[in-house]
């Protein structure tokens, strides 16, 4: 579980409790052993808490001997993110809420570092009029200010849109056969009324004959490509949008980090 501080994103404080704040002995040895349990869990970010009292200068000097030397590991070991996001338009977004393992971290982003438990963690970004986005993270101890970005992606024309505009087309397909079944009808009517004047049956010129043939075939083929397309067209008119689709995760994210020694960068999509 995330142990996140009162403000979202800083660091536990290593300042030695007041005098009046002193712990007992008791407490003393209550958290050098926490503090152990804790660091074996890898919840670094409460083992330090620990730490920080039973280093106390009132406590044992065997335990605050301990105690200061695994609270400056802890500190290195505890690992950073630095969240991004960029809009629709390509530009930074500042009004992102961030979630971590379902528990919210920020209201804005600030660019600040937030530190966290290694492990697996699941990071769920928010944008007024957007579908969330969430990716799983596995961060590792020592890494310091590790990058995670997200892109909000534009929203995609309205399923019934789509069909408006897909209607028309076919709209226009079944005009253009119409036009076509009428032309080559006219032209096929045509050549068979000049066949008839010239009382050729049925020794007609075989070219003339083929031509006939052919414009009514055009003429034909036209009629029924212009029923079909208007029938399409009415369909994709008439019928009932579909129901809006569940909010989507992450379409695209990019991690960056460094350690002592290393780099990494990974990109992460999903559809």
């Amino acid at each position: 579980m995330l142990a996140l501080a009162a403000t979202a994103g800083a660091p536990p404080s290593t300042r030695k409790p007041a005098a009046s704040d002193a712990p007992s002995k008791a407490q003393c040895l209550r958290a050098y052993e926490q503090a152990q349990r804790l660091r074996k869990a890898a919840k670094l970010r409460e083992t330090r808490q620990q730490l920080i009292v039973c280093s106390h200068e009132v406590c044992p000097a065997e335990l605050r001997s301990d105690c200061g030397r695994w609270l400056t590991e802890a500190e290195t070991d505890t690992p950073s993110i630095v969240f991004g996001a960029k809009g629709p338009d390509g530009r930074d977004a500042v009004d992102v809420r961030v979630s971590i393992d379902d528990q919210l971290v920020t209201e804005k982003l600030d660019g600040k570092a937030i530190e966290l438990d290694p492990g697996q963690h699941r990071i769920r970004f928010e944008m007024k009029g957007r579908a969330p986005i969430e990716q799983d993270l596995l961060v590792r101890e020592r890494e310091k200010g590790r990058a995670v970005s997200v892109e909000f992606a534009a929203d995609a024309p309205p399923a019934r849109h789509r069909s408006r505009v897909l209607a028309y087309a076919a709209g226009g397909v079944g005009i253009l056969g119409l036009g076509a079944f009428t032309y080559f009808g006219l032209h096929g009517r045509s050549l068979q009324s000049d066949l008839d004047d010239r009382q050729c049956k049925p020794r007609c010129p075989q070219s003339d004959v083929d031509a006939m043939d052919r414009s009514y075939l055009i003429a034909n083929i036209s009629l029924g490509v212009s029923i079909v397309s208007f029938a399409a067209a009415t369909w994709l008119f008439l019928r009932p949008g579909p129901a809006a689709p569940p909010p989507s995760h992450a379409r695209w994210s990019l991690t960056a980090s460094a350690q002592p020694g290393a780099a990494t960068a990974a990109v992460y999509g999903s559809f």
